[in-house]
Formats: C-alpha cells, structure tokens, sequence
C-alpha cells in the first residue's frame, strides 16, 4: 500500500516509512515540488472605466444635454474650451479613471474585464459557493476562447498579402519563438492597446500634435526664399 500525504508547499522530498499493520509494502510519503509561477513585474496604470452600462449611459448623456449655448459665445476659443469641458465632465462622471494593475507577462489578449471576471471566479471558489464557480468558470473559458481568437485575428489580418519575411517574423512573435529583433514599444502597445502597435503610434501622435496645437503657423512672407530662387 502506497499513501501519498501531500505536505505544504516548497518542501519537496520523498520519505519511505516502515510497513503499515501486516503489509508487505512501505509506506512512501511524498511532498508535492513548489512550482513558481514567474508573471512579471507588476506595472500600474490608470484606464478608463469598461462597464457597459456606464457607456450607454455616456451616450445617452450626450444626446440629452443642451449644447445650444456653445453658438451663443463670441469666438471660436470660447465655444471650444466649453465644449471639452462639458464633455471632459460627462466622460469623468460616467467612465470615470481606475487604476489597475498588469504584469508584464501577461497575455497580449487579456484584458481588465477579463481579469475582473477571474477574480469574481477565484472569490466564489474560496468563499464556497461551488455554483457561482462553475458560472464563472464556463464565463472564463468562453471569453478567454473569444479574446485569443480576436487578438490572433486581428494579428494576421492583412499578412497574407505581405511579403513573406514580414509574414515569417510575424508568426514567430505571435508564437513566441525567438527572433533576431523584437518590434519596437511591444509591451506598451499590449498594456495600453491590446498589442495594436498602430494604435500606439496614434495616440503617440495625437499627443505632439496638441503640443503644437495652441502654437500659431509660420508666415509664408516672413521665410526666406530658397537658394535656387532668384527675387524679382
């Protein structure tokens, strides 16, 4: 007769015992080996609110406020500086700003919601309540089933029509193989934007462009002509 006694974890070893009453065999306790689970450093940021009813209600907002005194204000500033105020309000009213927090090893696929519902998952499982558990189990395995499946589309869409290093070294990164040089601002493109690196650049440049944006253009007469340009 065997009896596996599974001790705490982190203490591996295996212990072969005396005979137990008129058994021909020993008895062997084992200790389960302590596996660590490596996921990252931990990053925090700060994103918008994703509950579906907060962006219905956001719309709806939208729709019913009064933005007939914008046309009564005298210059174009005023209307404008109004007009992002009062929406800068409603976003913060309705979506308001959370902070999360992600590992950098996570999946490029994961998203907030997909972690809130484990957590709701990992809650019932502790708490007991088996029913709960298993709802959330099968929500989990359904969602995780669609975001791979999005995340992986969206990856090779357009590739086939590429040429085929750029196909290559785009299979090897979504597979995880190694490769010679890795795309640029990956990690921040899956913690910011879901992996679409095209988006990044977006909201990168979005944000020169409101640097400049309060900045007056240059006068054409005030440059100088070119060198092969000869003045009247």
């Amino acid at each position: 007769m065997i009896l596996l006694v599974l001790a705490q974890p982190g203490c591996p070893g295996l212990s072969i015992l005396p005979n137990i009453g008129q058994s021909d065999h020993n008895a062997v306790v084992m200790t389960p080996m302590h596996r660590p689970t490596d996921r990252g450093e931990e990053v925090t940021v700060m994103v918008r609110s994703q509950d579906s009813n907060g962006r219905a209600l956001l719309g709806q907002a939208i729709v019913d406020t009064d933005w007939t005194p914008l046309y009564c204000m005298d210059t174009c500033d005023e209307m404008t500086e109004s007009f992002y105020r009062m929406l800068t309000g409603l976003v913060d009213y309705y979506r308001p700003l959370m902070t999360v927090k992600h590992h950098t090893n996570d999946k490029p696929w994961v998203t907030d919601q997909f972690r809130q519902l484990i957590r709701c998952r990992q809650h019932a499982l502790k708490s007991g309540q088996i029913v709960r558990y298993r709802g959330y189990q099968n929500r989990v395995q359904r969602m995780s089933r669609t975001l791979r499946r999005k995340y992986y589309a969206r990856k090779l869409e357009g590739l086939r029509h590429s040429d085929p290093q750029t196909w290559w070294h785009s299979v090897k990164l979504i597979t995880g193989q190694t490769v010679n040089t890795t795309q640029p601002l990956t990690g921040l493109a899956n913690q910011l934007h879901d992996g679409d690196v095209q988006a990044l650049a977006d909201s990168i440049n979005r944000v020169f462009q409101g640097v400049a944006a309060d900045l007056r253009p240059l006068d054409d007469s005030s440059m100088l002509p070119p060198p092969n340009v000869v003045p009247d």
